[in-house]
C-alpha cells in the first residue's frame, strides 16, 4: 500500500489555492510511539518495542515514498529515523536475541531500505507545482516587463534535471548549481533604479 494525499494525487491540478496538509501530528504520533517503544525496552519487552518501532518505520517509509513535496519527504525520513534508532537501541541492549530473531528483524527491515523513488517524486512534484504557479501567473493580469515565464520555467527544468541526475550518483556528493547568468540579482532587485 502507498500513502497518497488526495490533494497531491495529480500535481498538475495542484494550485496555490490548495491547502498544505499539516503533518506535524503524524510526526508527534511517531515521537510518542518511539517513546512508548523506549519504555518497553526499559521493561525488557524487546519484541513489543520492535513492533512499535516498525509501525513508525512503516508510516515514515510510506510518507517518504509518496508523491508529495520535499518537506513531506523529509518528515517521512525523520519518522523512519526515529523508528530505526529504537531498533538500534533494542539490538544494543538485548544480548539474548537469537540469530534467527536477528535475521527475522533484518528481513522485516529490508523492505524499508532507502531508495531514490521518494525524493525523485518530490522533485518532480515541486517542479510541476512551480510550473503551474508560473503558468497561472503568466495568464493573469500580472504583466510585468521583467517577468519572463518561459525563461523561469526553463530554469526550473534545468534545476530539476540536475537534481534528478545527482540522485543517481553516490550519496553525499556535492549538488551542482545551475549557471544563472542573466538572471536578476538581489542587488538589481532592491536598487532604486534598475535601468540605470
Amino acid at each position: 500500500p502507498n500513502y497518497q494525499n488526495p490533494a497531491t494525487a495529480n500535481p498538475s491540478d495542484y494550485s496555490s489555492g490548495n491547502l498544505i496538509v499539516p503533518l506535524f501530528k503524524l510526526r508527534t504520533a511517531s515521537d510518542l510511539t518511539s517513546i512508548k517503544a523506549r519504555l518497553l525496552i526499559e521493561d525488557e519487552k524487546y519484541s513489543q518495542a520492535v513492533d512499535e518501532a516498525l509501525k513508525v518505520i512503516t508510516l515514515g517509509h510510506l510518507l517518504s515514498n509518496s508523491q508529495d513535496n520535499v518537506v513531506n519527504y523529509l518528515i517521512g525520513l525523520s519518522m523512519k529515523n526515529n523508528g530505526l534508532s529504537v531498533i538500534e537501541e533494542v539490538l544494543k541492549n538485548e544480548k539474548s536475541l537469537t540469530q534467527s530473531q536477528r535475521s527475522m528483524y533484518e528481513r522485516k527491515l529490508m523492505q524499508y531500505q532507502d531508495n531514490t523513488t521518494g525524493l525523485t517524486n518530490a522533485f518532480k512534484f515541486e517542479y510541476l507545482v512551480n510550473k503551474t504557479h508560473i503558468t497561472d501567473l503568466a495568464k493573469s493580469d500580472y504583466n510585468h516587463y521583467y517577468f519572463k515565464p518561459n525563461k523561469t520555467i526553463d530554469l526550473l527544468v534545468q534545476q530539476t534535471r540536475i537534481n534528478l541526475t545527482e540522485l543517481k550518483k553516490e550519496p553525499c556528493q556535492k549538488f551542482v548549481e545551475i549557471d544563472r547568468k542573466g538572471a536578476l540579482s538581489l542587488k538589481s532587485i532592491i536598487s532604486e533604479n534598475m535601468m540605470g
